[in-house]
């Protein structure tokens, strides 16, 4: 899911991203900005190396991208390994041996 997030982030125009519609949910029910507000136009500024603009409307725009990416590279490595070592739910023929069967 962040793939798909940081992909149309990165192939939108930032204008585009800019003059779409708030969608914060504390900003509609309480009418003041909260610490994510700004973040999508702050991200799609980032990711058009924009970084100074990308400030302007997050400062946390940074760590939130940094976090992101690690997001992004754990999910790759998840993949990766599932994809080598036959999914995450299946268990080894070696490791179905080993484990004791309960029956109740």
């Amino acid at each position: 899911m962040v793939a798909v997030y940081l992909l149309l982030l990165s192939l939108l125009p930032p204008e585009r991203v800019e003059q779409g519609p708030t969608v914060c949910l504390f900003q509609a029910v309480f009418g003041v900005h909260c610490l994510g507000c700004g973040m999508t136009r702050a991200i799609s500024m980032a990711l058009h190396g924009r970084f100074g603009e990308a400030a302007a409307f997050n400062q946390l725009v940074f760590p939130a991208l940094f976090f992101l990416l690690l997001v992004l590279v754990w999910d790759i490595r998840f993949l990766l390994r599932a994809i080598l070592h036959g999914g995450p739910g299946e268990a080894s023929e070696s490791q179905l041996r080993t484990q004791p069967t309960h029956i109740h």
